[in-house]
């Protein structure tokens, strides 16, 4: 008898489990679908959101990497002569990490294999490699766009709370700027994050959007 009670007392302990967990499941299940009704009711409402930068006139420095390496206390490299016109012994050079060096020598003749010249830069730092940046050219009040709205030969543009592609034609990058030179307007903003979920004519939210 004892143990049919007990079999029994069990039995019901395993039943009010099992109705809890059933319980707690479909709880949970009933939030998660509330949550993404809300959501979707905000997608609707307001946009999707992103996040949007103006078109603005820059000096835009279009700048070459040339890869330095230590040797006997210098960093060494090779450069194309038309970068060779671009500096100069005793000009400062900029370096990754925000070194600064300066170049001491620039060989008189081009490698008879590579048709390189050779450079040498002081460092005030003492680094195995670096890389220098040699700016071949200034591009004064141009319109530019940050480089991460710019996808392909297209970019998102915000518009009156809607998303719209549009073709563009780029010249000079840079490693943060892209050069427009047709497609866009000063007063423009481009989408630089959330475009991946857009499609044409969604309607989008921007806390800076204009």
């Amino acid at each position: 008898m004892k143990n049919k009670l007990r079999a029994l007392f069990y039995l019901c302990v395993c039943l009010i489990f099992t109705i809890f967990v059933i319980t707690k499941k479909n709880a949970i299940q009933t939030k998660r679908c509330e949550n993404k009704a809300t959501c979707a009711s905000l997608l609707k409402m307001r946009g999707k959101p992103i996040v949007t930068a103006p078109v603005e006139e820059l000096a835009l420095k279009v700048q070459k990497r040339v890869s330095l390496s230590s040797k006997k206390g210098r960093l060494c490299g090779s450069i194309p002569p038309n970068l060779c016109k671009k500096i100069e012994v005793g000009h400062d050079i900029a370096l990754n990490d925000g070194l600064v060096g300066t170049v001491a020598r620039i060989s008189p003749h081009t490698d008879f294999e590579t048709g390189l010249y050779s450079i040498e830069v002081q460092c005030t730092q003492d680094v195995p490699k670096a890389i220098a940046y040699i700016t071949t050219k200034t591009c004064l009040k141009t319109p530019c766009i940050p480089k991460s709205a710019l996808h392909g030969k297209t970019v998102w543009l915000a518009e009156n709370g809607v998303a719209t592609k549009k073709e563009v034609v780029v010249g000079e990058k840079t490693k943060t700027h892209v050069q427009i030179l047709k497609g866009l307007k000063l007063c423009d903003r481009v989408i630089v994050e959330g475009s991946s979920i857009l499609k044409q004519g969604d309607r989008i939210f921007s806390g800076d959007a204009s």
